[in-house]
Parts: C-alpha cells; sequence; structure tokens
C-alpha cells in the first residue's frame, strides 16, 4: 500500500501538471506494488478507471493525443516488471518464480463461497471497527457528506472509486485474514477526513461558530483520546513478550530468540540450519541461510500433486547441505496438517535424525505463561506434557564429513 498510495499522490499530480514523466512514475509505484503482491493488478484497474475519466472529460474529437497519459501510466507499470521478469531470466530462477507466484497461490488456497466470505467479513471487520468506532463514525460521515455538501462530491467520488478498487483487491482471492484489511485503511482515512471537513462546515455554518476553535480542538482530542484509552493495554501497560502470547498464542516467536542464541553459539556463520517447520524467524534472529529453500512447511502439507515432489526436494537438500544444526518444530501451526497430507518426510525424518543426529536440547511451551528448557543432560528428563515442543539436534562428530 505505500507504492499504491504513492502511485495515487503522483497520478493526481500528474493529471493536474499533465507531465508525461509523472504518469510514468505513477505507473512504476504501481508496478512496484504489484511485485510485492499479485493482488495489485486489480488496484491498477483504479487509475486507469479516473485517467479514463479524464480522458472523456477532456476529449477533443480526432485528437489522439489524450490518450498519452493512459499510455504513460500502462509503460510506467510495466517498467519494474520487465526488469524483475529479465532478471529471473538471466538467473534461471523464471520456473520458480512462475510456479510459487501464479501455480502454487490457487492450489494452496481454494477460493470459498461467498456466503463464507461475507462471513469472514463480519467476524474480522467488528474487532477492527470496535476498537476506533469514532473515526469510523467520521468515515461514514465522508461517505455521506455529498447529501449536504456539494462542494465534497468531487473529492468523495474519487474516495469512494479508490475505496471499491481496494475492496476488490482485499476479496478478488475469496479468502481473508485480519490483516487484509490494510488495503482500506488509505481509502478509509481519507474518508475520515472528508468527514471531518464536513463537520467543520456545519459548525462554521451554524450559532456556534463562536465556538469552532474550541469545538473542533475539543473533537479531535475526544476521538484521539477514546481509540488511545481503549488500546492502552496494547500500546502502553503490555510488553512485547506478552503482546505475542495475546495475538499468536503458543506459536514460538519468544522462544526462537532463545534458540537463535543456541545456534549461533554452536554454528559457524556460513553454515547453513535445517528448520523442519514455519519457523523462519529463527534464521533471521541467528543470522543464517536455510539449508533447504522450504522454509515454509504448509505447502508441503498441502492436499495438492506437488506435496510429494516438495517433500523430496527439501529431504534432498538437507541431506546434501548437512546442516550442523537441525530444528524439527512439533507445534501443529508450524505444519497446519490437513486429512490427507503426505507423511513421507516425517519417515525420512526419523530416520535421518537417528542416524546422523543427536538430540542438544528441547523447548517445551506448555501454555500462554509456562515454557520449559532443557539442554544437554537435561533432555533425558523430558516427558512431553503437551502437544507443542521443539527438538534442536546437533550433528554427530561421526556425520560431520
Amino acid at each position: 500500500m505505500l507504492f499504491v498510495c504513492s502511485g495515487v499522490y503522483i497520478l493526481l499530480l500528474s493529471i493536474d501538471s499533465e507531465k508525461k514523466s509523472l504518469f510514468i512514475w505513477s505507473g512504476v509505484f504501481f508496478g512496484l506494488g504489484l511485485l510485492i503482491k499479485q493482488n495489485v493488478l486489480i488496484f491498477i484497474g483504479f487509475p486507469i478507471v479516473i485517467l479514463c475519466w479524464d480522458l472523456l472529460k477532456n476529449f477533443k474529437e480526432n485528437n489522439i493525443v489524450w490518450f498519452g497519459p493512459l499510455l504513460f501510466f500502462l509503460l510506467g507499470c510495466f517498467i519494474p516488471l520487465s526488469i524483475f521478469f529479465l532478471f529471473c531470466l538471466i538467473t534461471g530462477s523464471w520456473d520458480q518464480m512462475f510456479f510459487w507466484t501464479f501455480i502454487m497461490p490457487s492450489e494452496m488456497t481454494p477460493p470459498i463461497s461467498i456466503t463464507r466470505l461475507i462471513y469472514q467479513l463480519k467476524i474480522l471487520a467488528i474487532p477492527i471497527i470496535e476498537v476506533s468506532p469514532l473515526f469510523f463514525g467520521l468515515a461514514v460521515i465522508g461517505l455521506l457528506s455529498p447529501l449536504w455538501d456539494k462542494t465534497s462530491r468531487p473529492a468523495t467520488t474519487f474516495i469512494i472509486v479508490f475505496w471499491f478498487f481496494s475492496f476488490l483487491t482485499m476479496c478478488i482471492a475469496f479468502y481473508l485474514r485480519a490483516h487484509y484489511f490494510l488495503y482500506l485503511f488509505p481509502a478509509t482515512a481519507l474518508l475520515i477526513g472528508i468527514g471531518f471537513n464536513s463537520f467543520y462546515l456545519i459548525i462554521k455554518k451554524s450559532r456556534l461558530i463562536k465556538f469552532e476553535s474550541l469545538i473542533i480542538v475539543s473533537t479531535v482530542l475526544i476521538i484521539f483520546t477514546y481509540s488511545v484509552l481503549d488500546q492502552r493495554k496494547f500500546l502502553f501497560q503490555t510488553t512485547p513478550e506478552a503482546l505475542s502470547r495475546i495475538l499468536y498464542e503458543s506459536n514460538p516467536f519468544i522462544e526462537s530468540l532463545v534458540i537463535a542464541d543456541y545456534v549461533n553459539e554452536h554454528s559457524s556463520p556460513q553454515d547453513k540450519i535445517a528448520i523442519l517447520g514455519s519457523e523462519p524467524q529463527i534464521l533471521f534472529y541467528a543470522d543464517r541461510i536455510s539449508a533447504t529453500k522450504h522454509i515454509l512447511t504448509y505447502p508441503l502439507m498441502g492436499n495438492h500433486q506437488h506435496a510429494n515432489l516438495m517433500q523430496k526436494e527439501a529431504m534432498t537438500e538437507i541431506e546434501l547441505s548437512k546442516p550442523p544444526i537441525l530444528i524439527n518444530v512439533v507445534i501443529p501451526t508450524s505444519w497446519l496438517f490437513q486429512k490427507d497430507s503426505k507423511s513421507m518426510l516425517f519417515h525420512w525424518l526419523d530416520s535421518f535424525v537417528s542416524r546422523h543426529y543427536k538430540l542438544a536440547g528441547i523447548v517445551e511451551i506448555l501454555n500462554t505463561k509456562t515454557t520449559n528448557y532443557y539442554w544437554g543432560k537435561d533432555v533425558i528428563k523430558f516427558s512431553p506434557k503437551g502437544d507443542s515442543f521443539i527438538q534442536i539436534y546437533q550433528r554427530k562428530q561421526s556425520s560431520q564429513s
């Protein structure tokens, strides 16, 4: 959204100035947004609609020059895409890029029904609105402001179209998560601005104009204060560690720091580390490279035709890398097992570990408040009390070569 919003801003500047370079730069920023998130392909329809509308308003018969802005914008969109595609061809990674960008997303997250999508919208949107109801109230005022404020109609129409394409971009995959609502925030923030301006005009036209400054300042303070106080537990009263537990429960983000320290102490910077599980943050904290390109194991557990091949790739890459440390994450949310998940990887893991590794540590997450660490000889004391623990293996001296 950073690139998209930059592209929208430059688009407005380019329409006002009619500079060809600005139309190109607007397209470049939209192209960069598309590289980050493929859903932005839908968002590119927004500037196209705006430019076409501007084209129709200023169209001159038999004067094709008015199509120039649209062509320059589309040219800008293709610049970052062309550079990226050329890079993939030069480095020989085109097939991998195409597979993970276009094939796997459709197979990993099959579309849900419209009924289910509406249900997801409801359960995800309500908590977001409840956090700052006064802000969203102003957004509603901004949405309705054209009914009584003619001066806000052009801006409101523009923002509604912006919001509409944001919404389409969010829902295009027919699958929602809470952070997808970030697509809507820029357009919603603009509606809040329109709403606040309309509120100000209402005061200006009433008998309350004498208290204009006091009312405006008080309104701003009330809205911001309410929102901050409502979130004070998250913003001021809770540690990052506690927040991690509140938001992510027993997922091992806190424990990853401790495990990363162990990896740092027992491996060299050039060593590759194997993590069986979807915990790439350990690699980041430890400043190590993965022994396999499959740093997330969710695709390996999917019900699709590529699962067996992916598991074989992971197994082969780990065997060839001979990582000095292997981490096995025995946590359901790190795998998301499905009914028909392939089990070949786990049969291989048992044999591979027993031949080449020794158990060096165990991290057991009992609940959101208690984590037990076992290192060295203490691992023999470990007896699983739940289904959330992590095994840290050190490669045997006899298996180093």
